[in-house]
């Protein structure tokens, strides 16, 4: 059985660990601050000291962090500890470039990295049906499979790093093309009075519907955003997005749109809402005579 590492307690992560634990897998566990993991050390999970000893005593590390920069530091300190043959899982959602580099300097080092991002928040995690995008050679990503399978009901495989990304970004761009279509649908049927309530249960009937709407709309018409998936890290994975499309020559026209709502809604202090917060935005957006046509 693998001995496994874990890096990056945030919201996802100590769920993430917690189901590593009652899958049966001995856990290793490192954060800048240790308060987190206190009831992952309660579960029975170990502590380590640092990257580099929770690296040393593992054969496979996962680590679930916030930006390419932490990613990249955190490989760094992982490769150099790590013994020949194990494998980094990272389940962030970073950039295509980042990944493709980790990707080579694991195998210089004659060991594996395989990106693995996630697709679904707290509640899917909790209930194990996350959707999760594996990339890397084959044989790393064969046997991270049993390991991942801890978290979701589907695995989809890619042979290298940089698909399995850019699948996560593009799923990403869904999702904030959707929240966005919400808040501005929230926005234009206040302005015709019409309840929320209302428009939530017409799509609820309708082939416009979709879970998300279901799930986040209540809580958007009364102003709360429990947060599930933080703002900041929607508002990153935007950019992330909009720069990956920018380095493949492809157009994606609503993409500015997005990226000045998320920007616009990190400017009003909604960093750690969830992401459904930009509805915030778009409530302060002012309409112009050049908002319409005749």
């Amino acid at each position: 059985m693998e001995r496994i590492g874990f890096i990056g307690l945030g919201l996802m992560g100590t769920v993430m660990v917690r189901r590593l634990l009652d899958a049966g897998y001995p856990v290793a566990v490192w954060n800048r601050t240790r308060e987190k993991a206190t009831d992952q050390l309660k579960a029975g999970a170990t502590w380590s000291d640092s990257p580099e000893e929770l690296a040393g005593q593992s054969t496979l590390v996962v680590t679930m962090l916030t930006t390419p920069e932490v990613v990249e530091e955190m490989a760094g300190r992982i490769r150099g500890a790590s013994a020949n043959g194990s494998v980094h899982v990272d389940c962030s959602t970073i950039d295509p470039a980042t990944t493709q580099r980790l990707a080579e300097l694991a195998e210089a080092e004659g060991q594996g990295f395989v990106h693995a991002p996630v697709l679904g928040s707290v509640p899917q995690l909790t209930e194990g049906s996350l959707v999760m995008f594996a990339g890397g050679k084959a044989e790393h990503v064969q046997r991270v499979r049993r390991v991942l399978a801890a978290f979701g009901q589907k695995v989809f495989e890619f042979p290298t790093v940089m698909q399995a990304t850019n699948t996560k970004l593009l799923a990403n761009f869904f999702i904030a093309s959707m929240i966005s279509a919400l808040s501005q649908g929230i926005v234009f049927a206040r302005g015709a009075g019409i309840e929320v309530t209302t428009l939530l249960e017409i799509l609820s009937l309708s082939a416009l519907n979709a879970p998300m709407y279901q799930a986040k709309g209540p809580a958007m018409a009364k102003g709360e955003y429990p947060a599930r998936f933080y703002l900041e890290h929607m508002h990153k994975d935007v950019h992330l997005a909009a720069r990956s499309a920018h380095s493949m020559g492809v157009a994606l026209p609503s993409m500015p749109m997005l990226e000045d709502l998320f920007d616009r809604a990190m400017g009003l202090g909604l960093a750690k809402s969830d992401y459904s917060a930009v509805l915030e935005a778009v409530i302060k957006v002012q309409p112009s005579s050049s908002d319409h046509s005749v």
